[in-house]
Parts: structure tokens; C-alpha cells; sequence
């Protein structure tokens, strides 16, 4: 799907960058009020075609305001695929959280030896979301750089915070729509 495309829908459904997409009910019990703000914001930038960085003191809801950024997304757009790279320590944790806010989305971490990787990989797109990690990524990005992403979360974004490491070259041969980039780092 091309920008122009997804301008041409929002266009018929009526979306402008100003409007406010709703919150999924499923979700909007969980949301303090400036976590619905965080996801007002996110939702603005992905109608305005930009991306951005959600940065704040750990433990204040990234993972959640995210987790309903892509809710939002995958509800305009059903058919497609999302991904979110993280630390391996962290892998497991976004399938959880994903699992408590949003159980109807299907989840595949990307994980494990070369070979069960590979196996993997041949069912990307039958996901709605993807979670890998920055190491795997690289090793992968063939792959990955081949799919067209609706969204491409980066968690923990010191590790691209290098220009010149294989961590920030390989998430920037992603092809994303929309990119978001979560930090409790300064």
C-alpha cells in the first residue's frame, strides 16, 4: 500500500490529521488519561504520514500506548503486518503484554536457531504481528526488508542511538509505513 492509498482512504472514511481515531473499547479501560493522549498523538502522526519517538521514564505505559497505536492501525487495516524489534531479554514480554491487551491479534517472535528461523520466516505475512530482535534482525534483514510493514516498532532505541552499527543500518532497510520509536533512555 502506497501513501497516496492510504490518503485516498482516509479521505472516504473522513479521517483528517485534527480527527480522533477511537480508542478500542478492549483497550480504553486500561488507559490513564495521558496514555490516551500518547495514542491521540501517535494516531495524528501516522494520518499525517510522519513517524515518531515515544519517550518517556520507564514504567509509564510505552508498551501499552503502542500495543494500541497498532489496535487502531490493524482495524483500518486488516490485512496487514506489523513489527516490533527489541532487546532478546524483552521478546517474550511483548507477546504477554499483547496477549493481556489485545488477545485477537496473532503474534510470531521470530527466535531460535538459524534453521527454526528460517522455518518462521516463510510464514511472516500470516501474522499480524512480528517480534524479533535487534540481533536476529540483522542476521535476517534479507527477509524482513522484503515485507511491507504496516507499522515497525524499535523498543529500547539506545541500541540504534550509533549511526554506524548493524543494528542501525539493518532497522533502517525495513520497509514500514509507519515507524515509532519507543525509549526510557535519555
Amino acid at each position: 500500500i502506497t501513501k497516496e492509498l492510504l490518503s485516498i482512504k482516509a479521505q472516504i472514511l473522513g479521517e483528517t490529521p485534527l480527527s480522533k481515531t477511537p480508542i478500542p473499547k478492549k483497550i480504553s479501560k486500561t488507559l490513564r488519561e495521558y496514555q490516551r493522549e500518547g495514542v491521540h498523538w501517535l494516531d495524528r502522526l501516522r494520518r499525517m504520514h510522519l513517524n515518531g519517538i515515544l519517550a518517556d521514564d520507564m514504567g509509564l505505559g510505552k508498551t501499552l500506548q503502542a500495543i494500541t497505536a497498532i489496535t487502531q492501525y490493524k482495524k483500518a487495516f486488516p490485512d496487514s503486518t506489523s513489527l516490533v524489534v527489541c532487546p532478546t531479554s524483552l521478546l517474550y514480554n511483548w507477546k504477554a503484554e499483547f496477549s493481556k491487551f489485545n488477545s485477537e491479534i496473532t503474534i510470531l517472535i521470530v527466535d531460535g536457531t538459524p534453521t527454526q528461523r528460517k522455518k518462521l520466516l516463510n510464514s511472516l505475512t500470516s501474522y499480524d504481528i512480528i517480534i524479533t530482535s535487534y540481533t536476529l534482525l540483522q542476521k535476517d534483514i534479507e527477509t524482513y526488508q522484503e515485507i511491507p510493514f504496516g507499522y515497525a516498532i524499535l523498543d529500547e532505541a539506545q541500541h540504534i542511538k550509533n549511526r554506524g552499527t548493524r543494528n542501525a543500518k539493518s532497522v533502517k532497510m525495513i520497509n514500514a509505513m509507519h515507524r515509532l520509536i519507543l525509549t526510557g533512555t535519555p
